[in-house]
């Protein structure tokens, strides 16, 4: 076994885990990497991205990820992983993400909705560009390691030998067909967060491809978006003397953070007190 691991911080507790069979080497992206088979024969580079929960909360939070970290991960690997660490749950109360520490839970500042379209997000439109870079939890250190062994040992395998899946039961299958036709975009495109975004955007019901791309423009990233309030993302212009509007806006948010604008409720709560006061009515 022959896997590269960065030793600096983030993955340098990886190190001892792989007594002589690992290689420290400083990566351009991601923490561990080795070499794989793939299909016709040849050679892939898989890269793994380790995370702690708390740390792939963050750095989702603050852009760092779809800003930084998955682009060069897919512009250096033919496939990437990310590999969370940390499991969280969904608190029924909030609907936020939280995670369990002992008898007390941690809010991770995250709607669990949201967290999980955003690794279903990376997954799918990764994939999509050619580059797929998928999501791998584990509860603890010990699971980490056994789940690197595991990636480690299936792309050692040749790659006609995998055949879990590519040998159904056709019997059962319904024979169908469909053609897909994608726009790839390459992860080391600058306007790549943009084209993530816009993906996602017209993957919410009654958002079309062209105001897609006008939010998109206007917001850049995933983050940036997530952090806009809905009476914002009216205002954006989508056309010819045509904004956003209240029902488009409220479609965005409500789809990305899985709740309403309780402050967009208030404001107009508010405003409709001010408008009672002011006829007298309120008085």
């Amino acid at each position: 076994m022959e896997i590269f691991i960065d030793p600096r911080a983030g993955s340098k507790p990886l190190i001892e885990k792989f007594p002589g069979e690992c290689v420290e080497q400083i990566l351009e992206a991601g923490d561990v990497a080795f070499f794989g088979n793939g299909p016709d024969n040849a050679v892939w580079y898989i890269g793994i991205e380790y995370k702690k929960l708390d740390d792939f909360c963050a750095s989702m939070k603050s852009g760092r990820f779809t800003g930084t970290q998955l682009p060069a991960m897919m512009r250096l690997y033919d496939v990437s992983f990310v590999l969370i660490e940390g499991i969280g749950f969904l608190d029924r109360h909030t609907g936020m993400l939280v995670k369990k520490m002992g008898k007390m839970s941690h809010n991770m500042g995250l709607y669990f909705k949201g967290f999980q379209n955003f690794m279903t997000s990376v997954s799918v439109h990764s994939s999509l560009a050619g580059k797929p870079c998928l999501i791998q939890r584990t509860v603890g250190p010990e699971e980490t390691l056994q789940t690197i062994r595991a990636t480690y040992d299936y792309f050692q395998k040749p790659w006609e030998q995998h055949t879990g899946i590519s040998r159904p039961d056709r019997s059962k299958m319904e024979h169908i067909s469909y053609e897909l036709e994608v726009v790839k975009v390459q992860p080391d495109d600058p306007d790549y967060p943009k084209y993530l975004l816009r993906k996602a955007l017209f993957q919410i019901d009654r958002i079309g491809w062209e105001v897609a791309g006008k939010i998109a423009e206007y917001y850049g990233t995933m983050e940036s978006l997530m952090t806009a309030p809905q009476r914002e993302i009216e205002e954006i212009p989508v056309g010819p003397n045509r904004s956003a509007g209240k029902v488009t806006a409220r479609r965005i948010f409500e789809s990305l953070h899985g709740y309403e604008d309780r402050n967009y409720t208030k404001r107009k709560k508010k405003a409709k007190v001010e408008e009672l006061v002011d006829t007298g009515i309120g008085l």
